[in-house]
């Protein structure tokens, strides 16, 4: 079984609070993170993230889940077709956890190239000698970075490092940036069929007390020395905010809190798919026949039984489901649930010139305020790859 989900756990970017959340939907057997390694082989980081990309594909199998800090070549190798997740955060703010980190008990053999710098009787300067080279190894670059080489090689050249960065930014499912975690955790509880997100406590600082003595004006400073970093931070940082406002428009059929809870329902909606969604093949990680959003909502649920889960409030509705399939006699033996009870919809032909195309209506009536309203079909006899249902169009009006 391939990977289903990968984060590019990129130190000090709030990827702890993620990583464990996620983690929690899967069993223990089915992640594969950097945990799984022994700290006392004192690894390096950079050593890691090239040694791993050639472990034996055997030790990923069953795993599900891949976490750590394993960088953008892992992703290409291993999990190309994984819902990929990266985490991002300013880059001052991040360089500032990350000096204070290092300079903590115990934690020498993270990023060892920054430690001549803390721990000193002098503010540090980002400006000193070596200064961006060593922290340009553990940056956002260097983990979003496809080739490694650039980084890290003889031929370094931290240009190219980052157009590959931003390149690859720009096919991930997800970028979450650390003032985005809890509406973005709230989004994947939803897409991955979770439970709802605990509330979150991320563990973050920022200031003069997130790092060791700085000099003054530390950020400016720190953006004349790694302009490709402060860059890269603000192309993803666009893309995630593109991302959210998309995942907003897209779940139009509700509301979240940050929580992950259902907070409001809709009266009536039409939901643009986009895209047909094939309902008894329905895959999950499927990212040709459903958008990304779509999880969440529509889902196989047995063999002949596919659902779709509407947040719809309370009241008398009306509920329209635009549906083709290749046997337009397969259409008429599809039966109807609406929270488990039977309906009997009125079939409407859009189109006479196009039978297989058709639009079923039926009225009900939701009596919940709180939870969703299930759509359930049930196809009797269906034949696993053999035949599809797809779903073109699902409206509610009413209220």
């Amino acid at each position: 079984m391939p990977i289903e989900v990968y984060i590019n756990h990129i130190p000090k970017c709030a990827g702890t609070t993620v990583s464990t959340a996620v983690e929690s939907w899967f069993p223990a057997s089915a992640i594969f993170s950097y945990s799984l390694f022994d700290p006392s082989q004192a690894l390096s980081w950079p050593f890691l993230r090239s040694h791993v990309c050639w472990l034996p594909p055997a030790l990923l199998e069953g795993r599900r889940l891949a976490t750590g800090h394993f960088g953008e070549m892992f992703r290409r190798l291993r999990c190309a077709d994984a819902y990929s997740i990266a985490l991002v955060r300013e880059p001052g703010s991040r360089c500032r956890s990350l000096l204070r980190h290092i300079a903590g008990p115990g934690v020498a053999v993270n990023a060892p190239e920054l430690q001549p710098f803390i721990n000193r009787n002098v503010p540090l300067d980002p400006r000193e000698a070596n200064f961006r080279q060593c922290y340009l190894g553990s940056s956002m670059v260097a983990y979003l970075c496809e080739d490694p080489g650039l980084v890290w090689g003889p031929y370094t050249n931290w240009q190219k490092a980052y157009e590959s960065a931003a390149e690859s930014l720009s096919t991930y499912d997800l970028i979450i940036t650390t003032d985005r975690v809890r509406p973005m955790l709230s989004h994947l509880a939803r897409l991955f069929q979770a439970a709802p997100i605990v509330p979150i406590a991320l563990n973050m600082r920022s200031g003069a007390e997130a790092a060791p003595d700085l000099a003054e004006d530390f950020n400016a400073k720190l953006a004349e020395v790694i302009p490709e970093e402060f860059a890269l931070y603000a192309y993803a940082d666009r893309l995630a905010q593109a991302q959210l406002d998309r995942i907003e428009q897209d779940a139009d059929l509700a509301v979240f809190d940050d929580r992950g809870r259902l907070a409001a329902k809709r009266n009536s909606f039409s939901l643009d798919l986009g895209q047909a969604i094939s309902l008894f093949n329905f895959n999950q990680r499927s990212k040709v026949n459903a958008p990304e959003w779509a999880p969440h909502w529509a889902r196989t649920l047995a063999a002949d039984r596919a659902g779709i889960d509407l947040a719809v409030a309370p009241g008398r509705r009306n509920l329209f489901l635009t549906l083709w399939s290749a046997s337009v006699p397969r259409l008429d033996d599809l039966a109807f649930f609406i929270n488990g009870m039977a309906m009997m919809p009125q079939r409407l032909q859009p189109d006479a010139s196009r039978p297989n195309i058709v639009t079923f209506a039926m009225p009900f009536e939701v009596t919940r305020r709180a939870g969703w309203t299930r759509v359930e079909l049930l196809l009797p006899g269906y034949q696993v790859g053999a035949e599809h249902i797809w779903l073109f169009d699902c409206s509610v009006t009413g209220g």
